[in-house]
């Protein structure tokens, strides 16, 4: 294994995910505006940029829209860690399997500030984009 790790968007994504589904939380609106708007900030943050050096973002419209994040939504639905099966995909889904995913494949990319970093942004992920925790079983 080389030294250091390239952390690609699928990583920064899986992170945020697998943080946000140990903490309970299994859905996120998928809604362009606030995500793609909440991930250009972290972009743009000093203490998480190195985290985005791969995702681009247009800035043209009236949202910064990104492509890359489209894309790792996609192949995270595609490969079955995100649902998108909700009545009319309001919804994102986090897949149970995200958690491994992470702890396996993704996280030893991660360094320490790195990580620190991932899990602050996680944080913002949860005042921003204000995903919903799973409802307790009965």
């Amino acid at each position: 294994m080389p030294a250091t790790e390239t952390i690609r968007p699928e990583d920064v994504v899986v992170g945020l995910l697998a943080i946000l589904s140990e903490q309970n939380y299994e859905r996120f609106k998928a809604d362009p505006v606030t995500v793609h708007s909440s991930f250009y900030r972290w972009r743009e943050s000093a203490a998480s940029s190195k985290l985005f050096d791969q995702f681009v973002f247009d800035k043209r419209d009236y949202f910064p829209y990104s492509e890359t994040l489209d894309r790792v939504f996609d192949g995270l639905q595609l490969a079955g860690y995100l649902e998108r099966t909700n009545p009319r995909g309001i919804y994102y889904v986090i897949g149970p399997d995200v958690e491994t995913l992470f702890q396996n494949d993704v996280k030893p990319k991660f360094k320490g500030k790195q990580l620190k970093a991932l899990e602050a942004l996680a944080d913002q992920f949860v005042q921003e984009i204000k995903p919903e925790r799973r409802r307790a079983r009965q």
